[in-house]
């Protein structure tokens, strides 16, 4: 194990303690503290040489793993020299380009609190497409969260901190890393397979999709790590049973009372006994509304509900139940919500919360039942 201490001991004095960093000088605070962030596993110090700004990452303990294919050419390997008592030893260090910026935790909590609904919007878009990017590509973060995740001036966002990383052509039978606990499905052990950020991809883009439609939820449901509800407070201990977790059922509520189907879908994945999320990828990379589609006709799958047509396009299993359009609307339900749709998915008409059923659109009207009494409507 190496300590922060050993590590600032050769930072602060480096000469004759380093090869190709030689030069370098630790960037500061105000006050005249190096600017460092310790993390599960390594020590992140911002460092000047040459005019360039970069990341030095230094380990705590010694990698069980061969850093040289994740890091490349970034891994300088026995660059520093480490005091141990009288005696001490060289360590392997990674060098990267600093990226100006926070970390996607510091910004949408922010964002949040301060209701910046936009921020979160933007936020969101942004980590989907990132999310369904990562989750194409044959390797795995393994430790994905919003700490990983810097937003840089741009407002793009980009992934650091590799170590927890899955790559299909390195021999590992057990995780190196297991990721953090409060992003990490609990009945993901030591897997180590491409399957590792379907679970955090999800868990993530349902809270901030939540928090960029009521931002104050932040303040009703607080937790650390700018979280909303932890993974065991969701996973059901027996199968198809609901979690009591208040702030889930406070997000499934919001999208199901908003006909968010896609994030509807989402959160609900997350009850999924096993890491390996089904439909996350598809998910994620869905878009409505769509351009208007002719020909749509319902499938069934697992009990849920999509649209198809005959020439091949389909649509991810997004509805509870579904039915036929009629008049160029069709109704379906999320929840204890039911709303009408367009040919393009887009929510046109939502009825009341205490509808406990409702008919297809018929000459321009439409029927729906709260208690024993049916109602009537011209839409």
């Amino acid at each position: 194990m190496y300590t922060l201490t050993q590590y600032l001991q050769t930072l602060e004095n480096p000469d004759g303690l380093c090869h190709r960093l030689e030069g370098f000088t630790l960037c500061r605070h105000a006050d005249g503290h190096p600017i460092y962030h310790i993390g599960n596993s390594a020590i992140l110090f911002k460092i000047q040489l040459h005019g360039r700004t970069l990341r030095l990452r230094c380990y705590t303990q010694r990698p069980a793993r061969n850093l040289s294919l994740l890091y490349g050419e970034s891994l300088l390997e026995r660059e520093l020299y480490l005091y141990q008592g009288a005696t001490g030893e060289w360590v392997d260090v990674v060098v990267e380009e600093w990226i100006d910026g926070e970390n996607l935790e510091q910004v949408m909590v922010r964002a949040a609190k301060a209701e910046e609904r936009n921020t979160l919007h933007h936020l969101s878009a942004q980590f989907e497409q990132l999310a369904s990017e990562l989750l194409q590509a044959p390797w795995a973060h393994g430790d994905l969260k919003p700490e990983n995740i810097v937003v840089n001036r741009e407002g793009e966002l980009q992934l650091i901190d590799f170590d927890g990383c899955y790559l299909p052509e390195e021999p590992l039978k057990l995780a190196p890393e297991l990721g953090t606990p409060a992003w990490q499905h609990p009945a993901r052990g030591n897997h180590y397979d491409a399957w590792l950020d379907h679970y955090p991809a999800t868990l993530m883009a349902v809270q901030l999709r939540a928090l960029a439609l009521d931002p104050t939820l932040i303040r009703r449901f607080p937790r650390s790590e700018g979280i909303l509800f932890h993974p065991e407070e969701v996973t059901p201990q027996r199968r198809n049973e609901e979690p009591l977790c208040e702030a889930y059922r406070a997000v499934c509520t919001l999208f199901a009372s908003q006909g968010d189907a896609v994030h509807y879908r989402l959160a609900r994945l997350l009850l999924h006994p096993d890491h390996r999320l089904p439909d996350t990828e598809e998910l994620l990379g869905f878009r409505l509304p769509l351009r208007k589609v002719d020909g749509l006709e319902i499938f069934f799958d697992r009990r849920l509900a999509g649209f198809q047509t005959a020439d091949g396009f389909r649509t991810p299993l997004l509805y509870d139940e579904a039915f036929d359009f009629r008049e160029g609307w069709a109704l379906i339900r999320l929840g204890k919500y039911r709303h009408y749709i367009d040919r393009t998915l887009r929510v046109v008409h939502t009825l009341p919360a205490t509808c406990s059923a409702a008919k297809s659109r018929r000459n321009g009207r439409i029927r729906y039942r709260i208690e024993e009494e049916w109602y009537e409507e011209e839409v």
